[in-house]
């Protein structure tokens, strides 16, 4: 897709790249580190489609039926490609479709509430190395705020706000700290079910537009990656000294288990 800077609409949230037939725009992680394959088995890029739009943004495998996102993501779209096994959107190797999705019953773009959304796969994916499922925050640690832990968030897209292309998967370190200081976004999150970071090794770290529907993960005592939050708001365009929001996960888990058994 070519590059146009008169593009017709870009979506509030936090990652949703649009494009429609006036052209497009999209970001992705700022202050961002190239992933290296097998980093992160579990990330996938979501294409989403309707009769007037496309989009794309990230998403997470959480087994080898489904995909856990964002909702934004998803409404209002009818159609979605998964695409997963690179690092690099252009090399691919696995594209499995859907026209079944799950977006969260009480989901509200404004004021932003139950951002999640579940993508069920057409069928079965065949893990490896290279593709893995992501260990879901566990119960034990549903309520945990993870007040000061250094988290890693990744994702697809442009690098910074001067809108560099490229197709590798970043990621970066962000520090997470009190919701209260996403209070004053415009979206209006409700401050219980979300997480919110700033960047680690400096303030301009952390996700962009492009990015949402991603994992946010931290390491448990075994070391393993476990998902806390899914990207889901923050400061439009990249590097602004601003903090990030995310979907937290640990309060949707009995909704996750109701609707895939997970």
């Amino acid at each position: 897709m070519t590059e146009n800077p008169f593009f017709a609409y870009v979506f509030s949230l936090m990652g949703l790249f649009l494009l429609t037939s006036k052209g497009n725009f999209t970001e992705r992680i700022s202050g961002g580190h190239r992933a290296e394959p097998n980093d992160f088995p579990w990330n996938v890029f979501l294409e989403v489609s309707n009769k007037d739009e496309i989009g794309s943004c990230g998403g997470s495998i959480i087994s080898k039926r489904w995909v856990l996102t964002a909702a934004h993501c998803i409404q209002p779209f009818d159609n979605i490609s998964v695409s997963f096994g690179s690092t690099d959107t252009s090399k691919f190797p696995h594209n499995i479709k859907s026209h079944e999705f799950i977006v969260h019953e009480q989901y509200s773009p404004s004021p932003l509430r139950n951002d999640i959304s579940l993508v069920k796969l057409e069928k079965d994916v065949k893990f490896s190395s290279g593709i893995q499922p992501v260990k879901l925050v566990p119960v034990s640690d549903s309520k945990n705020d993870f007040i000061n832990v250094v988290a890693i968030v990744m994702g697809f897209g442009y690098s910074s706000h001067d809108f560099k292309l490229g197709t590798d998967l970043l990621y970066t370190h962000v520090k997470i700290v009190p919701s209260s200081h996403c209070v004053d976004f415009p979206e209006s999150p409700e401050l219980s079910k979300i997480i919110c970071t700033e960047g680690y090794n400096t303030m301009s770290d952390g996700t962009c537009a492009g990015d949402s529907g991603g994992a946010l993960v931290v390491k448990d005592h075994n070391g393993d990656y476990v998902q806390i939050g899914i990207t889901s708001f923050g400061a439009d365009g990249c590097a602004l000294n601003s903090s990030s929001g995310y979907t937290r996960v640990g309060s949707y888990l009995d909704w996750i288990h109701e609707k895939t058994g997970i």
